[in-house]
């Protein structure tokens, strides 16, 4: 199981800004992925920040029962815990089809729920985060 996706969580502070940074490698497995959106909750809710940069450009595909449990568990408790304002995300993403269109289909699932985001997609770090932090 050497090819088990890793993740990283850090809650980042700049002159701009503060944000949420998540970075995702390899193929995340439900069990790893859980934790990482806890951990991404947990921030969240003790910074009260809306922004968040993912860095998925090292990333996989997206698996079913994980954009299943975003939908079921991490959007409606991030939007309660911001009070339901909405969330701007920025997206570092791979050059990965797959990777692309998973991410469409969670668009799709998440404007169905009805939260709000802003989320656009990049390819270079320094750009999503002038985009995120303006």
């Amino acid at each position: 199981m050497g090819a088990a996706g890793s993740y990283q969580v850090n809650y980042k502070k700049s002159t701009k800004g503060n944000y949420i940074e998540v970075e995702m490698k390899g193929f995340l497995v439900l069990e790893k992925y859980q934790p990482c959106w806890l951990k991404v909750l947990d921030l969240i809710e003790k910074h009260q920040t809306n922004k968040i940069l993912v860095d998925m450009s090292q990333s996989k595909v997206i698996a079913e029962e994980n954009r299943e449990w975003l939908k079921e568990n991490y959007f409606p408790k991030a939007y309660q815990i911001l009070n339901a304002k909405f969330f701007k995300v920025a997206r570092i993403v791979a050059e990965d089809i797959y990777n692309q269109m998973s991410l469409k289909q969670l668009d799709t699932m998440r404007n169905e729920g009805d939260y709000p985001e802003e989320s656009k997609n990049f390819k270079i770090q320094e750009e999503a985060l002038d985009w995120l932090l303006t």
